[in-house]
Protein backbone atom coordinates (compact mmCIF):
# COMPACT_ATOMS: atom_id res chain seq x y z
CA UNK A 1 0.00 0.00 0.00
CA UNK A 2 1.49 3.34 -1.02
CA UNK A 3 1.90 6.10 1.52
CA UNK A 4 -0.46 9.05 1.41
CA UNK A 5 1.34 12.28 0.46
CA UNK A 6 1.79 14.73 3.32
CA UNK A 7 0.43 17.59 1.20
CA UNK A 8 -3.02 17.09 -0.30
CA UNK A 9 -4.81 19.27 -2.77
CA UNK A 10 -8.29 20.39 -1.79
CA UNK A 11 -9.84 17.96 -4.25
CA UNK A 12 -7.72 15.06 -2.94
CA UNK A 13 -8.64 15.93 0.63
CA UNK A 14 -12.35 15.94 -0.12
CA UNK A 15 -11.92 12.78 -2.18
CA UNK A 16 -10.61 10.98 0.90
CA UNK A 17 -13.26 12.62 3.07
CA UNK A 18 -16.10 11.72 0.72
CA UNK A 19 -15.02 8.09 0.79
CA UNK A 20 -15.13 8.07 4.58
CA UNK A 21 -18.48 9.88 4.55
CA UNK A 22 -19.79 7.28 2.13
CA UNK A 23 -18.85 4.54 4.59
CA UNK A 24 -20.44 6.48 7.43
CA UNK A 25 -23.69 7.08 5.57
CA UNK A 26 -23.84 3.51 4.36
CA UNK A 27 -23.36 2.18 7.88
CA UNK A 28 -25.92 4.50 9.42
CA UNK A 29 -28.60 4.30 6.73
CA UNK A 30 -30.07 1.10 8.19
CA UNK A 31 -29.81 2.39 11.75
CA UNK A 32 -31.57 5.60 10.76
CA UNK A 33 -34.37 3.65 9.12
CA UNK A 34 -34.85 1.39 12.14
CA UNK A 35 -34.83 4.26 14.61
CA UNK A 36 -37.12 6.49 12.54
CA UNK A 37 -39.82 4.27 11.04
CA UNK A 38 -42.35 7.09 11.22
CA UNK A 39 -40.00 9.44 9.38
CA UNK A 40 -39.05 6.81 6.81
CA UNK A 41 -42.69 6.56 5.75
CA UNK A 42 -42.52 10.25 4.79
CA UNK A 43 -39.87 9.71 2.11
CA UNK A 44 -41.19 11.00 -1.19
CA UNK A 45 -41.74 9.01 -4.33
CA UNK A 46 -40.05 10.73 -7.24
CA UNK A 47 -42.22 11.20 -10.28
CA UNK A 48 -41.52 11.93 -13.92
CA UNK A 49 -41.15 15.65 -14.54
CA UNK A 50 -43.26 17.70 -16.92
CA UNK A 51 -41.72 20.29 -19.22
CA UNK A 52 -43.21 22.99 -16.99
CA UNK A 53 -41.12 21.90 -13.98
CA UNK A 54 -38.22 20.22 -15.77
CA UNK A 55 -35.68 21.10 -13.04
CA UNK A 56 -37.78 19.96 -10.10
CA UNK A 57 -38.18 21.77 -6.78
CA UNK A 58 -35.87 22.68 -3.92
CA UNK A 59 -35.84 24.28 -0.47
CA UNK A 60 -33.12 25.73 1.68
CA UNK A 61 -31.67 28.01 4.36
CA UNK A 62 -34.27 26.98 6.96
CA UNK A 63 -34.95 29.15 10.00
CA UNK A 64 -37.23 28.34 12.91
CA UNK A 65 -40.20 30.04 11.25
CA UNK A 66 -39.47 30.00 7.51
CA UNK A 67 -37.82 28.19 4.60
CA UNK A 68 -36.86 29.31 1.10
CA UNK A 69 -38.79 27.40 -1.60
CA UNK A 70 -37.50 27.27 -5.19
CA UNK A 71 -38.47 26.06 -8.63
CA UNK A 72 -37.97 26.86 -12.31
CA UNK A 73 -40.98 27.24 -14.60
CA UNK A 74 -41.04 26.66 -18.35
CA UNK A 75 -42.24 29.88 -19.98
CA UNK A 76 -44.04 28.18 -22.91
CA UNK A 77 -43.78 31.40 -24.87
CA UNK A 78 -45.15 33.72 -22.17
CA UNK A 79 -43.29 36.83 -21.03
CA UNK A 80 -44.57 36.61 -17.45
CA UNK A 81 -45.84 33.52 -15.65
CA UNK A 82 -48.17 33.38 -12.63
CA UNK A 83 -47.08 30.73 -10.11
CA UNK A 84 -49.08 29.48 -7.12
CA UNK A 85 -47.45 27.76 -4.15
CA UNK A 86 -48.71 25.75 -1.19
CA UNK A 87 -47.20 24.34 2.02
CA UNK A 88 -48.90 21.67 4.13
CA UNK A 89 -48.28 19.35 7.05
CA UNK A 90 -49.27 16.32 4.98
CA UNK A 91 -48.27 15.01 1.58
CA UNK A 92 -51.88 15.20 0.32
CA UNK A 93 -52.15 18.95 1.14
CA UNK A 94 -55.25 18.59 3.29
CA UNK A 95 -53.75 20.48 6.25
CA UNK A 96 -52.49 23.64 4.51
CA UNK A 97 -50.42 26.05 6.62
CA UNK A 98 -49.25 28.60 4.03
CA UNK A 99 -50.02 29.50 0.43
CA UNK A 100 -49.68 32.35 -2.02
CA UNK A 101 -48.82 33.33 -5.56
CA UNK A 102 -46.03 35.16 -7.32
CA UNK A 103 -44.85 35.89 -10.84
CA UNK A 104 -41.64 35.16 -12.70
CA UNK A 105 -40.17 36.28 -16.01
CA UNK A 106 -37.12 36.20 -18.26
CA UNK A 107 -35.16 38.62 -16.06
CA UNK A 108 -34.80 35.93 -13.39
CA UNK A 109 -34.73 33.08 -15.93
CA UNK A 110 -38.27 32.06 -14.92
CA UNK A 111 -37.10 30.90 -11.50
CA UNK A 112 -39.28 31.26 -8.41
CA UNK A 113 -38.01 31.86 -4.88
CA UNK A 114 -40.47 32.12 -1.99
CA UNK A 115 -39.57 32.91 1.62
CA UNK A 116 -42.42 30.88 3.13
CA UNK A 117 -43.38 31.74 6.71
CA UNK A 118 -44.28 28.56 8.62
CA UNK A 119 -45.95 28.12 12.03
CA UNK A 120 -43.76 25.57 13.84
CA UNK A 121 -40.03 25.09 14.39
CA UNK A 122 -38.45 21.66 13.94
CA UNK A 123 -41.33 20.47 11.76
CA UNK A 124 -41.52 18.62 8.44
CA UNK A 125 -43.59 20.30 5.72
CA UNK A 126 -44.55 19.48 2.14
CA UNK A 127 -44.70 22.06 -0.64
CA UNK A 128 -45.60 22.34 -4.30
CA UNK A 129 -46.05 24.89 -7.09
CA UNK A 130 -48.64 25.29 -9.84
CA UNK A 131 -48.15 27.01 -13.22
CA UNK A 132 -49.75 26.68 -16.67
CA UNK A 133 -52.34 24.38 -15.09
CA UNK A 134 -49.70 21.85 -13.94
CA UNK A 135 -48.59 20.92 -10.43
CA UNK A 136 -44.90 20.54 -9.68
CA UNK A 137 -43.47 17.49 -7.93
CA UNK A 138 -44.09 17.60 -4.18
CA UNK A 139 -41.08 18.73 -2.16
CA UNK A 140 -40.30 17.93 1.46
CA UNK A 141 -38.61 20.41 3.79
CA UNK A 142 -38.06 21.07 7.48
CA UNK A 143 -37.79 24.15 9.68
CA UNK A 144 -34.87 24.58 12.08
CA UNK A 145 -35.51 23.48 15.68
CA UNK A 146 -35.67 25.95 18.55
CA UNK A 147 -33.32 23.76 20.53
CA UNK A 148 -32.12 20.23 20.03
CA UNK A 149 -29.51 17.83 21.33
CA UNK A 150 -29.75 15.79 18.14
CA UNK A 151 -29.39 17.00 14.56
CA UNK A 152 -28.60 14.84 11.55
CA UNK A 153 -26.79 16.83 8.85
CA UNK A 154 -25.27 15.49 5.62
CA UNK A 155 -22.24 17.28 4.16
CA UNK A 156 -21.26 17.48 0.49
CA UNK A 157 -18.56 19.37 -1.41
CA UNK A 158 -16.64 19.71 -4.68
CA UNK A 159 -19.28 18.25 -6.99
CA UNK A 160 -17.75 18.17 -10.45
CA UNK A 161 -20.32 16.71 -12.81
CA UNK A 162 -17.51 15.48 -15.08
CA UNK A 163 -15.90 13.30 -12.40
CA UNK A 164 -18.64 10.68 -12.21
CA UNK A 165 -22.21 9.93 -11.32
CA UNK A 166 -23.90 11.61 -8.35
CA UNK A 167 -24.59 8.35 -6.49
CA UNK A 168 -24.10 10.03 -3.11
CA UNK A 169 -27.00 12.37 -3.85
CA UNK A 170 -29.13 9.33 -4.65
CA UNK A 171 -28.31 7.83 -1.23
CA UNK A 172 -29.22 11.09 0.50
CA UNK A 173 -32.52 11.28 -1.39
CA UNK A 174 -33.46 7.84 -0.07
CA UNK A 175 -33.23 8.94 3.55
CA UNK A 176 -36.02 10.58 5.51
CA UNK A 177 -34.12 11.21 8.75
CA UNK A 178 -31.93 14.17 7.73
CA UNK A 179 -32.54 17.68 9.04
CA UNK A 180 -30.35 19.43 6.48
CA UNK A 181 -27.82 18.97 3.68
CA UNK A 182 -24.90 21.40 3.84
CA UNK A 183 -22.86 21.86 0.66
CA UNK A 184 -19.49 23.39 1.54
CA UNK A 185 -18.70 24.83 -1.88
CA UNK A 186 -18.02 24.08 -5.56
CA UNK A 187 -21.63 23.01 -6.05
CA UNK A 188 -20.95 23.54 -9.75
CA UNK A 189 -17.64 23.57 -11.62
CA UNK A 190 -16.63 26.10 -14.23
CA UNK A 191 -14.47 23.65 -16.22
CA UNK A 192 -13.26 20.02 -16.24
CA UNK A 193 -9.65 19.59 -15.13
CA UNK A 194 -6.96 17.66 -17.02
CA UNK A 195 -7.70 14.35 -15.31
CA UNK A 196 -11.38 14.65 -16.15
CA UNK A 197 -10.61 15.50 -19.78
CA UNK A 198 -8.87 12.12 -20.07
CA UNK A 199 -12.01 10.33 -18.91
CA UNK A 200 -15.05 12.18 -20.22
CA UNK A 201 -16.96 9.18 -21.52
CA UNK A 202 -19.69 9.77 -18.93
CA UNK A 203 -20.39 13.50 -19.27
CA UNK A 204 -19.37 15.23 -22.46
CA UNK A 205 -21.72 18.22 -22.69
CA UNK A 206 -21.46 21.80 -21.50
CA UNK A 207 -17.68 21.99 -21.01
CA UNK A 208 -17.42 25.65 -22.00
CA UNK A 209 -16.10 27.94 -19.26
CA UNK A 210 -18.93 30.37 -18.37
CA UNK A 211 -18.20 33.90 -19.54
CA UNK A 212 -21.45 35.68 -18.70
CA UNK A 213 -24.73 35.35 -16.83
CA UNK A 214 -26.41 33.21 -19.48
CA UNK A 215 -23.44 30.80 -19.53
CA UNK A 216 -23.63 30.51 -15.75
CA UNK A 217 -27.36 29.83 -15.89
CA UNK A 218 -26.75 27.19 -18.53
CA UNK A 219 -24.27 25.44 -16.26
CA UNK A 220 -26.85 25.29 -13.46
CA UNK A 221 -29.45 23.96 -15.90
CA UNK A 222 -27.02 21.23 -16.94
CA UNK A 223 -26.45 20.19 -13.34
CA UNK A 224 -30.19 20.11 -12.70
CA UNK A 225 -30.64 17.52 -15.44
CA UNK A 226 -29.11 14.99 -13.04
CA UNK A 227 -32.01 13.04 -11.45
CA UNK A 228 -30.13 12.23 -8.23
CA UNK A 229 -29.30 15.88 -7.56
CA UNK A 230 -32.93 16.84 -8.19
CA UNK A 231 -34.14 14.08 -5.87
CA UNK A 232 -31.83 15.15 -3.02
CA UNK A 233 -33.11 18.72 -3.33
CA UNK A 234 -36.71 17.53 -3.44
CA UNK A 235 -36.30 15.42 -0.30
CA UNK A 236 -34.32 17.76 2.01
CA UNK A 237 -33.60 21.46 2.65
CA UNK A 238 -30.08 22.56 1.70
CA UNK A 239 -27.68 25.30 2.77
CA UNK A 240 -25.04 26.00 0.12
CA UNK A 241 -21.77 27.92 0.54
CA UNK A 242 -20.00 29.44 -2.46
CA UNK A 243 -16.40 28.59 -3.33
CA UNK A 244 -14.08 29.54 -6.18
CA UNK A 245 -15.50 27.24 -8.87
CA UNK A 246 -19.02 28.49 -8.17
CA UNK A 247 -18.23 32.11 -8.94
CA UNK A 248 -14.93 32.22 -10.88
CA UNK A 249 -14.52 31.52 -14.58
CA UNK A 250 -11.50 29.26 -14.87
CA UNK A 251 -9.63 31.09 -12.11
CA UNK A 252 -6.14 29.95 -11.23
CA UNK A 253 -5.20 29.03 -7.68
CA UNK A 254 -3.72 32.52 -7.17
CA UNK A 255 -6.78 34.31 -8.58
CA UNK A 256 -9.17 32.24 -6.47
Amino acid sequence: MSEMPMTLSRRQLFGVGSGLCGLFLGRNAKAGTLQNKDQASERLQFEELSEVFAFGVASGDPLQDRVILWTHVGSIGEQRVLVEWQVALDIHFIDLVSLGETTTDEICDFTVKVDAILPEAGTTYYYRFRAHGYWSPVGRTRTAPKSSDHLRIAVASCSSIWSGYFNSYEILSQRADLDLIVHCGDYIYDFPDKDELRNLSMRTKNQKIPQNLEDQRQRYRYYRTDPHLRAAHQQHPWSIVWDNHDICTGASREEA
